[in-house]
């Protein structure tokens, strides 16, 4: 039997990019790929503080159930979590999340609650989604720094 870690180094190594922490393409994993077994606060939404006194990120239980909550909107055909980096041996980085949608990028923000809010949020038009938009037509694309 694998372990969680086990699982999702298994899951995206064939898209690391050389012998580098990044990936190309960025894997883009189902919120049960990316949040099972996921119990590295920081992993997702890093930079996104919950109590301004303290350095208190979301853990990932508390992300993925934000995230459950957009991607069960009748609006919403999926939600994808881009891994961007590995270089935190406990558990792979996103900065970005996909959410399959036909939605403006401003309305899909605001479906996120304040405090979660990402910093952008592009269609697929933008270049750097190229590779994405091989796999899905229409999707947007939620950044956080």
């Amino acid at each position: 039997m694998t372990t969680p870690l086990e699982r999702i180094t298994a899951r995206i190594a064939p898209f690391r990019d050389g012998d580098t922490d990044t990936f190309a393409p960025k894997p883009l994993l189902t919120l049960e790929e990316f949040f099972d077994g996921n119990e590295v606060t920081g992993s997702i939404l890093c930079n996104v503080v919950l109590d301004e006194e303290a350095y208190d990120a979301p853990t990932p239980r508390q992300v993925r159930a934000v995230l459950e909550t957009i991607r069960a909107r009748d609006d919403v055909d999926d939600v994808r979590v881009a891994i961007a980096m590995f270089d935190d041996p406990d558990w792979p980085f996103a900065e970005e999340v996909v959410v399959v949608t036909d939605a403006e990028p401003d309305v899909v923000a605001s479906w996120f609650p304040e405090v979660y809010a990402p910093d952008a949020v592009t269609d697929a038009g933008d270049e750097e989604y190229e590779d994405i938009r091989g796999a899905i037509e229409r999707f947007r694309v939620c950044w956080w720094d």
